[in-house]
């Protein structure tokens, strides 16, 4: 592939069955091509020896993250959801945004921003979720904004290791505590002195040994504004760094 071109390679096959399709829905690969750089962008999901499964990469809903006992209340009314890790749903339940199939409502290859935006229509009722949500998603070059997408990024390059060197700012001064098993439990406590605080740039690894599960939390961003960066990244290998 010529380092001219820069492809952004949208994978639809958010699951893999053992057939290798999905009965009734047309599936495909569609690239954006753009500039000088490569990315790419593929959500396989696939069990290993322990049927345990991935979601990098994939875009996660209707709710990104776990939620307790697999039910919630609202307006006084208990939804009951499907359980996909142990009594908890994580990341919708079984048959998640990551595990359907989107349509691609436009395919725009030619011009200074080529892009594509998926749409999926999720029923009321879908996995215990109340209510019709149609669902866009747009993946665009050379920038790529996704919510709740779980697309990691190593910004040393491929086969550069791991990212515990690199330095991170963060512009979240708080975090929403988990319980012991990782479940939000909707307390927001302060980062400061302690080892998520990111708030001046460290190292990825600097206080990681501190925490007996990694950062496996949501931080909390101090801004609200819809253009405002929320992190910076650093490696000093490369030279590159990075504005989510």
């Amino acid at each position: 592939m010529s380092s001219k071109n820069n492809v952004l390679i949208c994978l639809f096959i958010f699951h893999l069955l053992a057939a290798g399709s999905v009965t009734g829905s047309k599936i495909g690969i569609y690239e954006i091509e753009k500039g000088d750089f490569s990315v790419k962008v593929i959500s396989v999901l696939l069990p290993d020896k322990h049927n345990d499964k991935e979601y990098f990469g994939a875009l996660l809903g209707r709710v990104a993250n776990r939620i307790g006992g697999a039910q919630f209340t609202l307006d006084g009314t208990v939804y009951k959801l499907v359980p996909n890790e142990g009594n908890n749903t994580i990341h919708g339940g079984s048959e998640g945004f990551s595990k359907v199939v989107w349509k691609v409502s436009k395919h725009v290859q030619d011009g200074p921003c080529p892009y594509i935006t998926l749409t999926y229509h999720s029923p009321d009722g879908e996995e215990g979720f109340p209510g019709d949500v149609l669902v866009s998603v747009t993946y665009a070059t050379p920038i790529i904004n996704c919510i709740t997408t779980l697309t990691d990024w190593n910004i040393g390059g491929h086969n550069s290791g791991n990212v515990l060197a690199q330095v991170i700012q963060m512009f979240a001064s708080h975090i929403t505590q988990n319980d012991k098993k990782h479940i939000p439990t909707g307390v927001i406590s302060p980062v400061k002195n302690t080892s998520y605080d990111f708030l001046k740039p460290r190292k990825v690894g600097s206080r990681i040994n501190k925490l007996q599960n990694g950062y496996d939390m949501n931080y909390v961003l101090d801004s609200t504004e819809k253009m405002n960066p929320v992190a910076i990244v650093y490696d000093k290998k490369s030279g590159d760094s990075r504005v989510p």
